[in-house]
Parts: structure tokens; sequence; C-alpha cells
């Protein structure tokens, strides 16, 4: 009798610790979103590419960071006239704050500097500056295993 016990609990412990159909469809966007970056000379991901994916897709930028990760952004203070930084830190990657890379979800950053030094990547990117947006971005990501992954990220408002 407490052997059939034993065989449903571990039956009914298998069954509940398999990945959700949530879980799999994530995984399968993800695979999507990784089929659809190119490849570079370097038998790794193309940086444009995978920057193209990552700028975009909530769920593709939680997978890339790594962890512990650090978001940091800069506000003007109005009380004070100045301004303040505020940072958000975790070991979760259900805990990142997805980054826009749009002004307002439409008005596209008018300057962006690349700058590659092998399998790091410094990403600063400026509005226009006739624009009434001043705000800014400084990402910095590294190539691991031939895939990019987010380690820095500064926004200022």
């Amino acid at each position: 009798m407490h052997k059939s016990y034993f065989i449903i609990f571990v039956a009914l412990f298998i069954s509940c610790s398999g990945n959700s159909s949530k879980n799999k469809i994530v995984i399968k966007h993800l695979s999507k979103i990784e089929t659809q970056i190119k490849a570079d000379s370097t038998k790794g991901e193309d940086f444009l590419s995978f920057f193209d994916q990552f700028k975009k897709d909530t769920l593709f930028q939680q997978e890339r960071l790594c962890l512990p990760f650090k978001q940091g952004i800069t506000v003007e203070d109005f009380e004070t006239g100045g301004t303040r930084d505020s940072t958000i830190t975790g070991n979760d990657k259900k805990e990142w704050l997805f980054c826009s890379f749009l002004i307002r979800d439409s008005v596209k950053y008018f300057d962006q500097d690349v700058v590659v030094k092998h399998d790091t990547v410094e990403v600063t990117l400026r509005p226009d500056p006739k624009s009434y947006y001043s705000g800014e971005i400084d990402a910095r990501f590294v190539r691991k295993k031939g895939k990019w992954f987010n380690y820095y990220l500064w926004i200022t408002r």
C-alpha cells in the first residue's frame, strides 16, 4: 500500500515539475528570435542583427542579460533643478524593466554610436539635438559563446 502512495506521489511531482505551456511558448518565441539573428564572420551572432531584436522584444531582453543585472536612470529633479540617479539591481531576469529604444514609441534616435571591441560593444543613442526630447541611452554588451548579452544599461532622461 505504501509503495502505491509513493508511486502516485512521484508521478504527481513529475507532472507538476514539467514545463508549463507558458514556458514552452516563451522558449519557442526565443528560439524563433534567435533563428532570425544573422551570423557574423567569427561564427557568432552579428551584433546589429542581435541588437535589432533586443531593442524591441521584452522577453528577448530578459533572456539576454548578464546576472546580476544593473539598470540605471538619470532624471531631472524639478524641485532642485538638478538631476538624480536611480539604480535597479537584481538576480532574477523577471525583475528586468523593459528598455524601449524608441522615443515616445514613435520617434527613433537620431544618432547611434556603436563601438565594437572584439567581443564587446558599446552603444550610445542620442535624439536629434533639435528635438524636444533630450534623453540618451548608454548600453554595453558582451559576446559569450557566440551570443550577445547586455551587462550595462544607463538611461538619461
